[in-house]
């Protein structure tokens, strides 16, 4: 829809970075959700109260096992969307309301 109101296509943006986290202690190698390694300062994720070192579990209603995951979940929405981000902090899980920056489509 963003092509034809505007010529111009975008998609949701976080504005953090994920990386792969793994169960502690596990030798299976399964990865249990997105952990955030870097949040941008005045982003989506910041002022949602996103922090490095939460675990992104479930964005919406998508359970969240892996970082490719998420990326393909947040691209499907457009900027300015508001998302459910449900993340694990210090052992605790948490719902954050967020609402996605824009990003050009590459």
């Amino acid at each position: 829809q963003s092509i034809i109101d505007t010529g111009k296509a975008s998609h949701g943006q976080l504005g953090f970075n994920v990386k792969e986290k793994y169960l502690t202690g596990s030798t299976s190698g399964f990865s249990v959700g997105a952990d955030v390694a870097t949040v941008e300062a005045n982003s989506a994720g910041a002022k949602a109260g996103i922090k490095v070192g939460d675990v992104v579990t479930k964005f919406n209603d998508l359970v969240i096992s892996d970082p490719n995951q998420l990326t393909a979940a947040v691209r499907e929405q457009p900027g300015g969307a508001t998302a459910k981000v449900t993340i694990l902090r210090n052992g605790q899980e948490q719902t954050l309301d967020i609402t996605l920056g824009t990003a050009p489509d590459q």
